[in-house]
């Protein structure tokens, strides 16, 4: 990425008054994408990864159950640890979210 000194864009914004405006929205879309994080861009967790996939869809230990097809246990066991996701599992919910299994192995 390149440095722009102050001076230079104000000079640049200054001879093109027409231009401040999507000279700013340049300047908020760079610094907007540079502050995203994407689910790909966090360190590979698991746990934390489905944990991450549920809160931002607005899901519970519940819904997991139900998504799952398993009994309304399961989903919780799976967030806490004590169980693991299985094959089939990992199919539905790479299908659900759209996201890569490697993600919850």
């Amino acid at each position: 990425m390149r440095v722009i000194k102050p001076k230079t864009v104000k000079a640049w914004a200054d001879a093109h008054p027409g231009a401040k405006s999507s000279l700013v929205n340049c300047f908020v879309a760079g610094y907007e994408s540079s502050q995203q994080t994407t689910l790909e861009s966090r360190p590979r967790v698991p746990l934390e990864n489905l944990k991450y996939l549920l809160e931002e869809n607005g899901m519970t230990a519940a819904d997991l159950s139900r998504l799952l097809g398993t009994d309304r246990t399961l989903g919780a066991k799976i967030l806490r640890g004590e169980r693991n996701l299985t094959v089939p599992h990992l199919r539905i919910l790479s299908e659900r979210f759209r996201v890569s299994p490697a993600l919850f192995i």
